[in-house]
């Protein structure tokens, strides 16, 4: 799922199983999705493949998984989600939203009006994000 300067947007889901018993298995319990980026400018910007989409939700109603989140590469260093992004975003409100730089992973969740980071799912940069600062709350509208 990294992304480098200049390479295409990947973009995919993250699924877990529906029920997870015992926390040691986790690890062992989540499965990422790679999903074909078939927008016309994928440098910047991602389009999900349909045929992809229902594939793995398919293997996911075989396998008893569950979807967490959809996740996108950033060819920037940018960890927040884009304009674009946030308009874009018409997966239900218990769906994270998952960005990934060269630097972070970050996390961010929709209440059907903004985008609030998880710093709880932090990773690289992100880490130093200040969630209860001026930027944790990105509307949609933005």
């Amino acid at each position: 799922m990294r992304s480098a300067e200049g390479s295409y947007e990947q973009c995919g889901f993250i699924a877990h199983e529906a029920e997870i018993i015992l926390p040691s298995r986790m690890m062992a319990s989540w499965k990422v999705y790679p999903i074909r980026n078939q927008h016309e400018h994928p440098r910047h910007n991602y389009l999900m493949s349909h045929l992809d989409q229902v594939a793995a939700f398919e293997d996911m109603a075989r396998n008893k998984m569950k979807l967490w989140g959809a996740y996108h590469t950033h060819p920037s260093r940018s960890f927040a989600p884009s304009p674009p992004d946030m308009h874009d975003w018409h997966y239900p409100t218990d769906l994270k939203m998952v960005v990934v730089t060269t630097e972070a992973v970050a996390v961010w969740e929709f209440d059907g009006e903004s985008f609030t980071f998880r710093k709880d799912f932090a990773y690289g940069t992100a880490r130093d994000y200040d969630p209860d600062g001026p930027n944790a709350a990105l509307r949609s509208s933005e």
